[in-house]
């Protein structure tokens, strides 16, 4: 090839924009040439496209306007609607702030298709272990804590508002109402799946039902103290200023603060009722740890309304 290049004759054919920016007159021309004949074809091209885009194309339809009923909500509603919306519309944030409901769910289905094996894993349990069946209900509730204890919809809900944050505190809503729709948007999506798995697994168990309505009550103010504590803290620890919201989500103190609490509080009340098994009956157990956590969570509560809304109202 070296040699087929080196003869003269070849010459003619071969372009050596190097030996043309060195002065040889006929790599030169040779050069040009060839830019001008792809710039032509280039701007040939374009010039198609670009009037094809702008002066053809798809006509779009007139809208046809159709009368329709107008739904009249209440502001609470909205606000919820609101936040329902930015947690299915932010992939990384319903990811990670709902990765325990796929458990629960996953939970569920596998109590409705496999319960012939839960129940002889359970008799197989309490032959090894007396009084393992009374604690049933307390076991259930603790794994259904430890599941949904890994979303806190609430921990990155302030920071995800991010420099937008003054769109939603200019609306003709309180503050107060605006942090009760991130609760009650962290209390739906935890405890309709939960709620639907405590009674699969009720039924599945043949569990009565004082136990399976002290199971979801117990659940139920596990899941708002976990919330609410989320909230909390990232009244305390916003993070207005992110470039990607990968950040207040996954690199939320918050978050993980929140989750190893919720885990630590399940695995204390699964201990608590095993040790206090011969003490006290589990319903009476499960009960005032209800109690426990209503009343931590009404104190919660009290101080998002007052002084976090006022914290919220000047961010």
């Amino acid at each position: 090839l070296s040699r087929r290049l080196a003869d003269p004759e070849c010459r003619l054919f071969v372009v050596s924009p190097g030996d043309a920016d060195a002065g040889a007159i006929s790599d030169a021309q040779l050069v040009l040439r060839l830019c001008v004949a792809l710039f032509a074809l280039v701007c040939y091209l374009m010039s198609r496209s670009f009037l094809r885009i702008s002066s053809g194309g798809v006509q779009a339809k007139a809208a046809v306007y159709r009368e329709k009923k107008a739904r009249q909500a209440s502001a609470g509603a909205a606000l919820v609607r609101r936040e329902l919306r930015r947690f299915t519309g932010t992939p990384i944030y319903c990811l990670n702030a709902g990765l325990g409901v796929v458990f629960v769910v996953g939970l569920t289905v596998l109590a409705l298709v496999k319960a012939g094996m839960l129940k002889e894993l359970l008799e197989a349990l309490s032959a090894s272990l007396p009084g393992a069946a009374q604690l049933l209900p307390l076991a259930l509730a603790g794994i259904a804590c430890l599941l949904l204890g890994m979303d806190i919809v609430t921990a990155p809900s302030i920071s995800l508002e991010g420099k937008s944050l003054w769109l939603v505190q200019s609306m003709p809503v309180r503050s107060r109402q605006v942090l009760a729709s991130k609760m009650w948007l962290h209390m739906l999506i935890n405890m309709i799946p939960g709620i639907v798995c405590l009674l699969v697994l009720g039924i599945v168990f043949r569990i009565g039902i004082v136990s399976v309505i002290l199971m979801i009550l117990l659940t139920s103010a596990f899941v708002l103290l976990i919330g609410a504590f989320g909230l909390i803290m990232d009244l305390k620890r916003p993070n207005l200023t992110w470039t990607s919201e990968t950040i207040p989500v996954k690199q939320n103190l918050g978050v993980l603060i929140g989750m190893f609490l919720g885990w630590v509080l399940a695995a204390a009340i699964l201990v608590g009722g095993w040790f206090l098994n011969f003490l006290i009956a589990p319903e009476i157990y499960l009960l005032a740890v209800t109690v426990i956590l209503a009343v931590v969570d009404i104190l919660l509560l009290h101080w998002i309304r007052t002084r976090g809304a006022a914290i919220f109202a000047t961010l």
